[in-house]
Order: C-alpha cells, then structure tokens, then sequence
C-alpha cells in the first residue's frame, strides 16, 4: 500500500468584472477603485464629460452618434439604444468572466436603459450576473420611481442577483435639509462600500 498524497488540481480563480453604467454608476466604482486597486472595474456612459473625469483606466464610451457625447437625460430609450449600438465593446470586455457586478443609479436614463441589455449580454456571454443597484431618493419624483422599477423589472430577467439599495434610507430623519448634491454624493459612496 502506497503512502502517496495527492495534491488536488489547480483551480483557477474566478474572474470578476465590477462594472459602473451610468453617472452614478461610474462614480460608485470609481469610488470602489480608490478602496482597492486591485479591483478590475470597467466604466459605461453615454456622457464624454463623466468618462474623462474618471481616474479609471479602462472606459467605454457608448452611445456617442445618438447622445453626440452628452447623457441621455433621463431617456431610457436612448440609453438603451446607446448600448444596443455600441454593444461589441461590451461583449469584448465581458470574455471569460465568471462574475460580472454591475454598479448602476435607477431611474435615469443610460443606467435604466443600458443595465437591462448588458445583463442579458453578460448572460448570454455566459457570466452570473449580481446587479447593485440604486433606486431614486423620494425627491426625485414619482415619474423617476416609475422608470427605476420598470428597469428593475427587465434587470431582473437576466441577473442571478440583484443587490437593491434605497436611496432614501441614505438620508437620516434629522438630516432632512441635506443639499441635493450632498444626498448624491453619499448615495455613490454607499454603492462603493457595499
């Protein structure tokens, strides 16, 4: 009887993309890289002015002959033709992913309209898909409310998991004064800590 030990095989380690859609999105994962480095994170906007301020490395510009480089302000149609167009990019980066996590604000218009069609690219790509998303504080209006759960519905088609984070829940009762573009702010930077 022999004594020999067998070492298990090698496995390799699961690759993981962190992926921001949208303004918010971008900043969250930006906010993500400045934690940890290491993290492999790819940026997604319709919005020139958004990717160039980014400290990120990899970027994607989507959506640039239908927004001409600007957001799509708040139109869902646009952001998700602006992926439609401009999906080879997406696929590119989405090679032998096992886990795609995407980072995106509800409601708005390149997040709500790109994040459905990316999660059934990542699928079909073969990747699991956990989307992380922000839904639209109370101040935003009943019609932002609307396309953020409608989009969050066609997420939910494709994603294995989807993380929903209520904007609202950011803001504490005593802070009811807090400037809009502090809520915002904070919203991003609970989507980094996540």
């Amino acid at each position: 009887m022999s004594n020999t030990i067998l070492e298990p095989p090698a496995v390799a380690a699961p690759r993981i993309l962190v992926m921001g859609v949208g303004s918010s999105g971008v900043r969250a994962v930006e906010g993500m890289c400045r934690l940890n480095s290491d993290i492999e994170a790819v940026a997604v906007d319709t919005d020139t002015k958004v990717l160039e301020a980014l400290e990120m490395e990899r970027i994607i510009h989507v959506g640039a002959t239908i927004t001409s480089g600007l957001s799509a302000g708040g139109d869902v149609e646009l952001g998700r033709q602006s992926i439609e167009k401009d999906s080879s990019g997406i696929r590119k980066q989405l090679r032998n992913v096992d886990l795609l996590i995407l980072v995106a604000g509800l409601g708005g218009g390149t997040g709500s309209g790109a994040v459905p069609v990316i999660t059934r690219i990542a699928r079909e790509a073969g990747s699991l898909v956990l989307a992380m998303v922000a839904m639209p504080f109370a101040f935003e209006g009943k019609k932002v409310a609307k396309v953020a759960e409608e989009s969050l519905k066609r997420i939910r088609t494709h994603a294995d998991a989807i993380i929903r984070i209520p904007n609202e829940r950011l803001i504490d009762r005593t802070e009811a004064d807090l400037p809009i573009e502090q809520a915002f702010a904070r919203s991003h930077q609970a989507v980094s800590y996540t």
